[in-house]
């Protein structure tokens, strides 16, 4: 296995990169908007944990739905959202402001 380090810059595949402006947009239209971010938070099990998260990691933010949804649910929560598609990424720290 290749350490991170060698793997070079990450190149998304072109549907996706020509997806990234309107990536939001698509999947509302497509049936995945909030009301599917709300159904992956409830599978995840997180509301029944018992106890407050302190801390969540979404490997593969896009643009960062889930961690919004997230912050909602527990305002003090500390979430941090990993995404290789710079132009996703950019907009999930936007739209957390």
């Amino acid at each position: 296995m290749k350490e991170i380090n060698e793997l070079g810059d990450y190149s998304p595949p072109i549907i996706y990169s020509a997806l990234s402006p309107i990536y939001d947009a698509y999947l509302s239209l497509r049936g995945y908007g909030k009301r599917y971010s709300h159904e992956i938070l409830a599978l995840s099990g997180i509301f029944k944990m018992g106890k407050k998260p302190k801390n969540v990691l979404d490997v593969g933010c896009a643009t960062g739905t889930l961690l919004i949804e997230l912050k909602k649910a527990f305002p003090d929560i500390n979430v941090i959202g990993l995404e290789p598609d710079n132009y996703s990424l950019i907009k999930a720290k936007k739209k957390m402001e």
